[in-house]
Order: structure tokens, then C-alpha cells, then sequence
């Protein structure tokens, strides 16, 4: 089951395509470890000045000397499902747009991994859209 908790708007400065796929990264890994008949949830909010958004599964957790090494590329925690980059990138990216990571987890409870990031300026907001890439692998124009 997914469920979402995300209000209507929450406005981010940054790269629409890299934010995507920190959230597209998150999303993956906690169906990765999620059981099948598990839960994952997805939340967003904001607080002083900050957005902030964290996705949480119920699967197996990662034991508290591991914790530290989540964002390390390569590490997947023993598990075979996978090359272990896809934290490692969310963290590359995160921190590109001005931002911080965390993990929280217990072993057999589950797993939450977020990030936050500077609130935006509104005007993504009501565009509907992000506003001014930030990063990309796009040439640049001219």
C-alpha cells in the first residue's frame, strides 16, 4: 500500500528532473525492501523556511551500526537488489540544491529516508513547475 501525505503546494527552487529522481530513487528502494503486503509512505512538508519530504517503508530496517554507511556509494547493506549508488546519488543531489539527507531505521520496524531542502520562492508554485535549473546534463545553449 502507498500511502501519500503531501500538501497541495510546497514550492522548491532546483532541478525538476534531478529532484524527480531523488524522489524516483527513494521511491524504488523502499519498494525494494518493502514486504509485499508492506507499506510505504510518502510525506513532504515545510518548516522554517525548509521543505522537507521522507519516504518510509516497513521492511527489515538496518541495524544501527550500519546506519552511517547508507549513502555511501556501493553499500547496499548485504543485500544483492541492486549496485547500492541509488542513495549516494540522492545525497549528490540534495546537497547540490543546498540541502541535507537523514535516515532513520530499526531493525524489523522499517526504514525512513529523506532529505530537505530551501523552501522556494513561491513563484514555482504557482507556475506549477520548478523554476531556474539548477543542474543538468543537458549542453548548454549557444
Amino acid at each position: 500500500m502507498l500511502l501519500v501525505e503531501v500538501p497541495p503546494s510546497l514550492p522548491v527552487d532546483g532541478d525538476r528532473e534531478r529532484l524527480l529522481q531523488v524522489l524516483s530513487n527513494l521511491l524504488a528502494n523502499a519498494v525494494k525492501f518493502a514486504p509485499r503486503e508492506g507499506t510505504i509512505t510518502t510525506r513532504a512538508w515545510g518548516t522554517e523556511g525548509w521543505v522537507h519530504c521522507s519516504v518510509s517503508d516497513d521492511g527489515p530496517g538496518i541495524e544501527p551500526d550500519e546506519l552511517e554507511r547508507v549513502f555511501d556509494p556501493y553499500w547496499s547493506g548485504g543485500s544483492s537488489r541492486g549496485t547500492g549508488l541509488g542513495l549516494s546519488i540522492v545525497k549528490g543531489i540534495v546537497e547540490a540544491h543546498g540541502g541535507a539527507t537523514f535516515v532513520q531505521s530499526a531493525p524489523r520496524v522499517g526504514t525512513t529516508i529523506g532529505f530537505r531542502l530551501p523552501g522556494g520562492s513561491g513563484e514555482a508554485a504557482t507556475r506549477g513547475v520548478f523554476i531556474r535549473r539548477v543542474l543538468s546534463r543537458r549542453p548548454k545553449p549557444g
